[in-house]
């Protein structure tokens, strides 16, 4: 009786270990709008940003198109790693910036993230436009604005409107 009831033990416990990892594994795909940095679907994205990111300042063509859409292979003939290098330093990094949220198109296949940052002269916003490709998150359009002065309002809304065309794809 001991034995069955050690293997019934053992069977309940490689159990609850499996439904944890799907439960978060499923999370972690399901496409969710959300303000909070630490969701699975927001961390899965900025991880792939952030891969962008690193890969791009190192001037790496390869790795940085496998994390871009099928759309942007076809110019990769036009991107050297100086490009890649000199275009990324503008993109605003999620470790040194806010994040504002993921939002996710009505279809699930297209989501964005914003991030920003506030400084005492200028204010920066990045959207991070991510389409599902196959099931893998890539990126699809990276897009950026920068003020001074009292106009920020109106550039984060021109932002998200221009983000909101390639939500729409």
């Amino acid at each position: 009786m001991s034995i069955r009831l050690g293997f019934v033990r053992c069977l309940l416990a490689a159990a609850m270990v499996v439904s944890v990892f799907l439960s978060t594994h499923v999370v972690a795909q399901t496409p969710e709008n959300t303000t909070s940095q630490t969701h699975p679907f927001a961390k899965r994205l900025e991880g792939i940003y952030l891969k962008y990111l690193d890969a791009a300042r190192k001037g790496d063509v390869k790795a940085t198109l496998a994390l871009m859409t099928s759309e942007y292979s076809k110019t990769a003939d036009k991107i050297t790693p100086d490009l890649l290098q000199a275009m990324s330093r503008d993109d605003l990094d999620p470790r040194d910036s806010q994040f504002v949220g993921v939002d996710v198109a009505p279809n699930k296949t297209n989501a964005r993230a914003v991030y920003q940052k506030l400084g005492a002269v200028t204010k920066d916003w990045s959207a991070v436009v991510f389409r599902n490709e196959g099931g893998e998150w890539k990126i699809a359009k990276l897009l950026r604005r920068s003020v001074s002065g009292t106009e920020t309002k109106d550039a984060l809304q021109e932002l998200i409107r221009e983000s909101d065309a390639f939500m729409a794809r």
